[in-house]
């Protein structure tokens, strides 16, 4: 499945993450996957939330620099090689050389792990019918 990943780009200083949280918090949004990357002077925090469009909206009105995108979103079991079976069947499936930019770390509060990929943008729609067998 696809869904949308808002990417905020932050100055890597004190406060700065706690203010885009408080944002985020004040306007009742629920973030269900983040990931942050920083370099010395800046930072992207990559986020999943509940309500992405109005999100990006919101953040652009507080006077955030955000880029919006779909990121592939893929339900694996809760066991070794698991990751590695769903990047074996993309491979298999495409036939082309597979590079992913970021990849979420799962929800750890359940047994089924869901894995968000970035960066990557198939060629062709594609179905995966997902089942234990194509592991």
């Amino acid at each position: 499945m696809t869904i949308k990943q808002i990417s905020i780009f932050i100055e890597n200083k004190p406060e700065t993450l706690s203010e885009l949280t408080d944002v985020l918090a004040k306007n009742n949004v629920n973030m269900r996957a983040i990931m942050l990357a920083d370099t010395s002077d800046f930072g992207v925090v990559r986020l999943i939330v509940d309500n992405p469009d109005e999100t990006a909206k919101l953040l652009e009105e507080n006077d955030y620099v955000i880029k919006a995108n779909g990121v592939i979103a893929i339900q694996i079991p809760d066991e070794a090689g698991s990751l590695n079976s769903i990047l074996k069947l993309f491979s298999r499936l495409f036939s082309w050389p597979i590079s992913f930019s970021v990849i979420f770390p799962p929800n750890l509060s359940k047994k089924q792990r869901a894995f968000l990929f970035s960066g990557w943008q198939p060629r062709q729609k594609f179905s995966i019918p997902f089942s234990r067998q194509c592991l």
